[in-house]
């Protein structure tokens, strides 16, 4: 696996072939996807992570798979959507139902 970036609770990291099971959780969902175009169909999601991975390549950034540290599983993606150059981005992020609502670990004063 290759981080991207890191935090105390999540890891970002370049999007490889077993994702796309995971990627069904969030971009193949008619719900969580209903204000962003629509879902993915099934069928595409292994080109469109491969996509993400020649933008990482090309361009030095892409959308990147969200791993969730504790429990090791893809549970969304974010990260610049590169439309047809890196003239045209757009910051993107979608997360899984099941990570909805989640509250980050928050820190005492």
């Amino acid at each position: 696996m290759e981080f991207v970036a890191k935090s105390e609770r999540i890891y970002l990291k370049i999007f490889d072939e077993h994702d796309v099971e995971a990627a069904k959780n969030f971009w193949g969902d008619q719900e969580g996807m209903k204000f962003c175009g629509g879902a993915t169909p099934l069928n595409k999601l292994s080109r469109v992570l491969e996509w993400y991975r020649n933008c990482h390549k090309k361009y030095g950034l892409s959308v990147y798979a969200v791993v969730e540290k504790d429990s090791g599983k893809t549970i969304g993606a974010a990260g610049f959507n590169v439309k047809e150059s890196v003239e045209e981005i757009e910051l993107i992020y979608h997360f899984s139902k099941s990570s909805w609502g989640k509250v980050m670990h928050q820190r005492q004063l």
